[in-house]
């Protein structure tokens, strides 16, 4: 089902421009130059009135980029959540409990941003505003070219931030109507909107839930100079900064926000990551006014600096993230270390997990398809929700429209391919489909990750997978100032390699692997590759003489992940086991907080539970550990804040432990896909102590507690 009566309708300015089609940028543009820069960072108002129906009233609705909706002044929704336009996403919602007798008002505020990035399909001039109320099936009122809009310039002409992400926003209250939303409010000077003449959307309806917005009040305030306050909300949340004021006419407040403070005990605005939170309230003189910052940032700490005059009413956070029911899945023991890690890793997933699991809620604020591999699944275990992985999947198999091989991330108009995060499509697909027992999805996915397995064969010599130089290649990450890749002896820049190394060919193999898993469960008959794949991988990267995998055939040098992968994905002979377990004891987590979600469930797939759990807990530099004295209160990108030079503090791929603990620590599983039923096989709870975990699983949670020697578990609704 679609729009039964709503037009796609825009501001004038954009109603005879047509759609640009981005795959002419060809991978990797930032920015385009042809793009018309008076319309990048637009906001829209639109208006539908409607008599209140007897009846329960349905609201349906589209924008792009993006639209916040009110019901008569109030607050309601904020989507669709990213996708492109031959799949464009779509929200129901009852409204009946806001209405009003006798008219009633909704309210559109659009943004179209204009910029080519990784948040969402922009920069293509697909911008506009769809909605319909039905009641009792009928259409009682709908988007038409009678629909009042206007532009507003309220959020100023801010500096475009971190990798083109977001504009920073300067809000003038003397440019805002606070009742815009209202049905006592009078748009006669508004315009029309427009039908938009090329409109080329297919709308299905948004898998995934909406998001949930609430307020973060402050902790603790301190006074950091005069007339400047810092107010430290005690986490990192995703959101926007509130400020209510009174002051004078065109008195202006700075609003400084930060992930951490500085050495002197501000704001930190200018931030690691390559954000500046710096933004600015121009006062109308009115009793009471607030900011209605757009859009969203990732913060725990607002310094105000205001003039003398200016009265604070209110200072917090208003708060965003996918649905995240907090208090209902916890973990706690007598190992402090240990609380500390699982809390920094579920606040991590929490705030970063958006309409998609972001890599960070800051830099880019995209939905990375290996990311996706430990954050997806600490999701999961914190939810039970998977209806964000589902619409993940989706979206990166509707990715190949733009690259064949599967974006490295979706869904945005920055198009680029890491040719390990390919591979972790079908394991991502399996993942879900273990957990859902979705089988029809899993059906219906086949054909992108064939797609995606098909254009990598075409680079198959004799089963080894050969560079083409056009994907990136990443190993492991950063690789700045300090380099986690543990020496890996290749060449990793991009268009400037040629040959062939281990790392790409054991993603490649794990591609197999998943495909010939999925081709079972579906019960289809396949070409099984992976047995000459396989027998070329050993041949050419393992030395028989140290029990070592090398990183080319050509080098003798053998990195850290040249060997963890072989082992984690079966592929290591029996008598290496004990040699690469040598090494992990060496060099321990000497490698990025992504690849030791592989190093650990390697340990643990290989009887070494004990060394993953050492590892975890330990307070070595590269650890999580370090991330505590650091004062983390969400995981970080990388272990230390100095080991990159923009290093995002909020960054889920670090949230590693949550999955190991469930699956492997506690041994917790599934009987049979979906959750039926579970399984329990605990192991090395002693480093623990006295403990409980409650975690999700699909349709119910499940209730670890105990010590090392008596271990009970119940199933909870």
């Amino acid at each position: 089902m679609s729009f039964k009566k709503a037009k796609w309708v825009v501001h004038k300015m954009f109603s005879e421009i047509e759609p640009v089609d981005v795959r002419k940028y060809g991978r990797v543009v930032s920015y385009d130059e042809e793009h018309l820069d008076k319309l990048r960072n637009v906001h829209m108002l639109y208006r539908v009135e409607f008599e209140k129906p007897s009846e329960g009233t349905i609201l349906r609705y589209s924008a792009d980029d993006i639209a916040k909706i009110y019901v008569n002044g109030t607050f309601l929704d904020m989507g669709p959540a990213p996708s492109y336009h031959f799949n464009y996403g779509y929200l129901e919602i009852d409204i009946t409990d806001f209405l009003i007798e006798g008219t009633n008002i909704i309210g559109a505020h659009v943004y179209y941003q204009g910029e080519l990035n990784r948040v969402w399909p922009s920069g293509d001039y697909r911008t506009g505003f769809a909605a319909e109320i039905e009641c009792a099936e009928k259409i009682i009122a709908y988007t038409d070219s009678k629909t009042r809009c206007k532009v507003t310039d309220a959020f100023g002409n801010g500096d475009v931030i971190a990798y083109r992400t977001q504009y920073l926003e300067h809000f003038d209250s003397n440019k805002w109507d606070y009742d815009w939303a209202l049905k006592e409010y009078d748009d006669s000077a508004w315009e029309n909107a427009k039908v938009k003449k090329y409109n080329d959307y297919t709308f299905g309806k948004q898998i995934s839930k909406r998001l949930q917005f609430y307020d973060v009040e402050p902790i603790t305030t301190k006074i950091t100079a005069e007339n400047a306050v810092l107010y430290d909300l005690g986490c990192e949340y995703t959101g926007v900064p509130y400020i209510c004021a009174t002051g004078k006419e065109g008195d202006v407040i700075e609003i400084r926000c930060a992930e951490e403070l500085d050495d002197n005990g501000r704001a930190r605005y200018v931030m690691r990551c390559n954000c500046t939170y710096q933004q600015t309230f121009t006062l109308s003189g009115e009793m009471r006014e607030y900011t209605e910052f757009y859009d969203y940032m990732a913060f725990r700490y607002i310094e105000v600096i205001k003039p003398i005059n200016v009265d604070i009413l209110e200072v917090k956070m208003i708060a965003r993230n996918y649905p995240f029911d907090y208090k209902s899945t916890e973990f706690k023991s007598q190992n402090e270390r240990m609380n500390g890690i699982w809390n920094i890793c579920k606040n991590g997933v929490r705030t970063a997990t958006q309409e998609g699991f972001l890599d960070c809620p800051t830099r880019e604020k995209g939905l990375y398809l290996g990311d996706m591999t430990i954050t997806g699944q600490s999701h999961f275990y914190l939810t039970g929700e998977l209806m964000a992985m589902k619409r993940a999947l989706k979206g990166f198999s509707d990715s190949i429209y733009y690259t064949t091989p599967i974006q490295t991330y979706a869904i945005g108009h920055l198009k680029a391919v890491l040719l390990d995060y390919s591979f972790q499509y079908p394991l991502n697909l399996l993942f879900y489909y273990k957990h859902s027992g979705d089988k029809e999805f899993l059906r219906e996915m086949l054909p992108a990750c064939e797609t995606m397995m098909n254009h990598f064969h075409q680079f198959d010599k004799g089963g080894l997978i050969y560079d083409n130089t056009s994907e990136g290649h990443l190993v492991d990450w950063p690789r700045n100032p300090y380099d986690f890749s543990d020496g890996y002896d290749y060449n990793l820049e991009r268009y400037k390699t040629t040959g062939t190394h281990n790392v790409a060919n054991i993603f490649y193999i794990c591609g197999q692997q998943c495909m010939n898993e999925i081709y079972e469960i579906l019960d289809i008959e396949h070409e099984d590759r992976l047995p000459v794949t396989e027998a070329a991988y050993l041949d050419a990267f393992y030395d028989k003489k140290r029990k070592l995998f090398t990183d080319t055939p050509e080098s003798d040098h053998t990195a850290l992940h040249s060997n963890i992968l072989p082992l984690y994905f079966g592929v290591a002979p029996e008598e290496s086991i004990p040699e690469i377990i040598k090494m992990i004891e060496e060099k321990r987590l000497n490698c990025g907080v992504y690849m030791a979600y592989f190093l650990l469930k390697a340990l643990c797939k290989n009887g070494r539970k004990d060394l993953a759990i050492e590892l975890i807990l330990s307070d070595h530099r590269f650890s999580w550990g370090t991330m505590l004295k650091q004062g983390a209160t969400t995981c970080f990108e990388v272990w230390d804040k100095e080991y990159k030079w923009n290093t995002s503090l909020c960054h889920p791929w670090a949230s590693a432990p949550i999955p190991i603990l469930i699956e492997d620590i506690m041994g917790i599983s599934p009987s049979e896909p979906g959750w039926a039923d579970f399984n329990s096989a605990p192991y090395g709870l002693d480093n623990l102590g006295e403990f409980e975990l409650t975690l999700h699983v699909n349709g119910y949670r499940i209730k670890a507690s105990g010590q090392e020697n008596n271990c009970k578990f119940e199933r909870l609704t």
